[in-house]
């Protein structure tokens, strides 16, 4: 099977998933550096990329956390940082702008909803393929013994 004909399913399948997931990180990446350039951080892209950096991992422990006070510490901190993203990407909009605000805040709220759907609902099971019907196993042994019988 080349390649191609492996991606195409994944890409008709996730593709306008992650490209919504992609656009909208991509937004709320840069606004998180526009807030931390404005208020004099020196690495001003390390915000959003420990902030991101540590939802992907409360995410990963709060769906397969091994024990059930890991997996609910996880959701707290998952929402605690949540809420820091999107209350970041509305300080990013300017003040007495609420449309701007609105605007501002969609990103976050859209890289976070496409996140929860990507990772708890059921993904759809692909059909099953048929094997092709094993071949029985014909040595000139087995000739000769069926020729004898």
């Amino acid at each position: 099977m080349n390649l191609v004909s492996r991606v195409l399913p994944v890409l008709k399948a996730r593709g306008a998933t992650w490209l919504v997931f992609g656009t909208s990180t991509y937004q709320s990446f840069g606004h998180s550096v526009h807030v931390a350039s404005q208020h004099g951080a020196h690495d001003p892209w390390l915000l959003p990329v420990s902030i991101d950096g540590v939802m992907l991992v409360a995410f990963s422990y709060a769906t397969h956390g091994k024990t059930r006070a890991a997996r609910i510490l996880a959701w707290v901190v998952l929402g605690v940082f949540m809420a820091g993203v999107v209350g970041i990407n509305y300080l990013a909009a300017p003040a007495e702008d609420p449309i701007g605000q609105g605007l501002s805040v969609a990103p976050a709220v859209g890289m976070i909803a496409t996140t929860i759907l990507m990772h708890l609902v059921p993904k759809a099971k692909a059909p099953a393929r048929r094997r092709p019907a094993a071949r029985k196993n014909v040595t000139p042994i087995t000739k000769a013994r069926k020729a004898s019988a």
